[in-house]
């Protein structure tokens, strides 16, 4: 580790970023952007589902006596129908947003003629 300089009285070592200083005042500008991303992705991790593969999806869904094939999901997420995540070659999907997509296009719904 390289030689900083002596540490100021008025500085004292930062519980969160270790060698970093902050002063008395409040905390640096790079600082204050740390910490914004760092809650920013804290609050993106609270807010994220599990998340499921198509075969866990069927099952999560759909009771056995009526479950859809699973050419069936792949025709839905081709003509993108459902929602769906897509990770390198990998493809994973959102139990509650599918259901919640599912509603809203397959419900028939009865009107006066």
């Amino acid at each position: 580790m390289a030689f900083r300089g002596p540490v100021l009285p008025n500085r004292e070592r930062s519980p969160i970023y270790g060698d970093r200083y902050r002063t008395r005042r409040g905390h640096s500008k790079k600082a204050k952007r740390n910490m914004t991303a760092q809650k920013t992705r804290e609050s993106k991790q609270v807010d994220a589902q599990p998340l499921t593969n198509a075969a866990g999806l069927l099952k999560a869904i759909f009771p056995e006596s009526c479950r859809p094939s699973r050419r069936w999901l792949d025709r839905q997420k081709k003509a993108k129908r459902i929602p769906f995540i897509k990770l390198g070659g990998l493809v994973f999907y959102s139990p509650e947003k599918v259901w919640i997509a599912l509603e809203e296009r397959q419900t028939m719904r009865g009107g006066a003629r």
